[in-house]
């Protein structure tokens, strides 16, 4: 009796109560919203996040600072190539699960989002996770940025937004002059005279005007200085007429070096503050002709032998031929050599026929032999003469040994 009793207790008895206790775990297990509860306590990556997660694990040591610039745009660079590739993947479709299993990845997001724009991600983390509670100055690195959509809802959404006077000066820098209208009429945190700095550096007019006409932090002498440099006349011209910080040498000295000759005669023109030699080395150097001749004919700095050894070591003929024959400063033997090293055989010509056509000191010519490779330039070079030492001081209107060791 009871071995036949046991088999069926075993089986259907026992089934029938397995059956009653299984009922409602099964429930739990179909019950979509129910088993997430669970898997939320279980620790590990989903399968879909694996390939993310082990990216990340590369770049562990990644850090973020509360203002991100542009010397750690890298960092952003490196974020950016992993997550961009995931969000044409899965969209944003897998942030909440990403986000929930993955807890570091939430500040790395936000700051992902701010910074490239995707409000709708920015709006998903403060919805789920409150961005008034995470550290950093996100308005400043969405106003330098230019996404206005961003700034407008952390200003109007987010108690803490993370701004500072960085968030005009950078819109300013990168002409984002729609974010600099909204900041002025709705935040109070205004800007530095960087902004005006770098709108005319980067001649940005429109910037430029609106921060004169509307604000009062102003500029410095660094304004017209960059402008000068980059060659932006109507922001140099402007700034003359409207502003009264006025510039340094260094205006005509970079506008000169940087080959803007319409810069370069409108400082002449218009301002007292002058030049320097730097100019005329600095044309020569760049090989702008045009600038070597007004400076030479309308300026009384003059130059320096860099101007000549300059142009000779980056090939300019034209201006080396310039100065030898309207200036008197000459030039050293730096001329020769690097002339000769740089593979400009014209120059090295030149040099020899018009600066020493009595021939070359010997330790001139040793160090040339030394360092030039080229068949051609040495079969020049060992054919030319060699200048007695007693010589030497008759030659001294065109070259200056006083040479630098080698």
């Amino acid at each position: 009796m009871l071995a036949g009793f046991y088999p069926d207790a075993s089986g259907s008895l026992a089934q029938t109560r397995l059956g009653k206790m299984a009922a409602p775990a099964l429930e739990v297990l179909h019950t979509k919203e129910l088993v997430g509860c669970v898997f939320k306590y279980q620790s590990g990556i989903f399968h879909a996040l694996r390939p993310l997660s082990s990216l990340m694990k590369l770049h562990r040591d990644m850090a973020f600072d509360e203002w991100i610039d542009d010397d750690h745009r890298h960092q952003i660079e490196i974020l950016d190539s992993i997550l961009s590739p995931w969000y044409t993947s899965h969209g944003t479709r897998l942030l909440p699960r990403m986000l929930d299993c993955m807890s570091y990845m939430r500040l790395l997001v936000l700051h992902h989002a701010v910074f490239r724009g995707h409000l709708d991600v920015v709006k998903y983390v403060h919805e789920a996770f409150d961005m008034s509670s995470f550290v950093g100055n996100y308005l400043d690195i969405a106003a330098g940025n230019g996404h206005l959509p961003i700034v407008e809802f952390l200003h109007t959404s987010v108690p803490h937004v993370g701004c500072t006077t960085n968030a005009m000066d950078d819109a300013a820098w990168h002409g984002h002059l729609d974010v600099i209208v909204f900041l002025h009429n709705h935040r109070a945190e205004g800007c530095t005279v960087a902004a005006m700095n770098n709108a005319a550096a980067c001649g940005d007019m429109d910037i430029v005007r609106f921060l004169h006409d509307h604000r009062t932090e102003g500029c410095t002498e660094d304004a017209m200085d960059w402008t000068a440099q980059h060659g932006f006349l109507d922001v140099v011209s402007f700034l003359h007429a409207h502003r009264t910080e006025g510039c340094t040498t260094d205006a005509l000295d970079s506008a000169a070096a940087y080959g803007h000759l319409d810069v370069v005669q409108f400082l002449h023109a218009h301002r007292t503050e002058g030049g320097t030699e730097r100019a005329l080395n600095g044309a020569a150097h760049m090989g702008h002709l045009d600038v070597v001749r007004f400076l030479d004919q309308h300026r009384a700095e003059g130059c320096s032998t860099y101007a000549i050894d300059s142009a000779a070591a980056n090939g300019h003929l034209a201006v080396v031929a310039y100065l030898h024959r309207h200036r008197t400063e000459g030039c050293t033997s730096d001329a020769l050599i690097d002339a000769a090293i740089g593979g400009h055989m014209n120059v090295v010509r030149f040099l020899h026929e018009h600066v020493f056509p009595r021939g070359v000191a010997a330790k001139t010519l040793t160090v040339m032999r030394w360092q030039v490779r080229d068949p051609t330039m040495l079969a020049y070079i060992n054919a030319m003469d060699i200048l007695h030492v007693e010589d030497e001081s008759d030659d001294r209107h065109h070259l200056n040994y006083d040479e630098v060791s080698r």
